[in-house]
């Protein structure tokens, strides 16, 4: 993961990784890897911020050559013993050792809130010769964060910021990119919204979630994330 997240480091990465989704044990999103399947261009991809290498081990049984990159030594080593085949270095984001336009596609997936996004776009565009892809959270809708449910953020308290389209558009173009498609994603579950702010223990989610579930049919399902698909200019 990012190393610029202010007060957080490897040992947070790694003591949370199971609770954020990305832990050894993870597996990764089915509608997640359909879409890179479908946008990513070349056989050789980056996976900036890799982890354990969830999204770079999934990729690379499709046939890709994927390389993964992380600074959290832990979640690498993690990595390597379910896969020895788990191709990955230990360096930071920003400062990537490879050469320029060595990399089909760069993934930056859940990063860029986490550190220097503008630092770390650029970085991502120098190595890539067709197409860098990204996620990212985005602000919450108006009248959640009025109710301080800040859908994101309960989950991973690392994260700097949250995006809208048109700052993404401007981020994009700024790093010398321009934007392929933009595609918001994974609609706010209310009911994990309350569990999340009530810090409700495990036993009981279930139960509060099932009570809770009425709600949703009054409530905008708006999209928590968003996959920007870019490509040099």
């Amino acid at each position: 993961m990012s190393e610029t997240a202010d007060g957080f480091g490897p040992g947070y990465y790694a003591a949370r990784a199971a609770d954020l989704g990305w832990g050894p044990e993870s597996r990764p999103d089915a509608g997640k890897l359909a879409f890179l399947q479908r946008e990513l261009r070349g056989r050789r991809v980056l996976d900036v911020a890799c982890g354990p290498g969830v999204y770079t081990g999934a990729l690379k049984r499709e046939g890709l050559d994927v390389v993964g990159v992380d600074y959290t030594i832990a979640l690498l080593a993690a990595g390597r013993a379910r896969n020895p085949d788990f191709t990955c270095v230990c360096a930071a984001a920003q400062r990537r050792p490879f050469p320029d336009r060595s990399f089909d596609t760069t993934l930056l997936l859940s990063v860029l809130e986490h550190g220097d996004d503008r630092a770390l776009l650029r970085e991502a565009a120098r190595v890539a010769r067709e197409r860098v892809v990204l996620q990212v959270p985005l602000a919450e809708p108006e009248f959640l964060a009025r109710a301080g449910l800040l859908f994101s953020h309960w989950s991973d308290r690392s994260h700097l910021r949250t995006y809208t389209q048109a700052a993404l558009a401007g981020l994009v173009e700024g790093a010398g990119l321009r934007v392929v498609a933009m595609s918001p994603a994974f609609p706010r579950d209310i009911t994990d919204l309350y569990v999340s702010a009530l810090q409700v223990p495990a036993a009981l989610r279930t139960l509060v979630r099932a009570v809770l579930k009425p709600l949703k049919r009054y409530v905008s399902r708006a999209p928590a994330e968003c996959f920007v698909v870019a490509a040099p200019r």
